[in-house]
């Protein structure tokens, strides 16, 4: 069984969808799968390439924490 998560944020420089999957691999183990989507217009379309190593650079990061939250038992 798999839950899904949905969020779309239309403010910023252009709008981005992510979703989030977690499917139970067994009783101890969950996957998850990020997906961030983003079609930037105008002028955000030269910084697209940058933005899209700053989003993956926060990424990292909050998962990182989500994990430490999660292992330590104090989510």
């Amino acid at each position: 069984m798999s839950k899904k998560l949905f969020m779309r944020a239309n403010d910023g420089p252009f709008p981005m969808e992510t979703t989030y999957i977690w499917q139970a691999i067994d009783d101890k183990t969950t996957r998850m799968k990020l997906r961030n989507q983003a079609i930037p217009t105008g002028f955000s379309k030269l910084f697209a390439p940058f933005m899209s190593l700053m989003i993956r650079k926060a990424n990292k990061k909050d998962l990182q924490r989500l994990n430490a939250l999660l292992e330590s038992g104090n989510p």
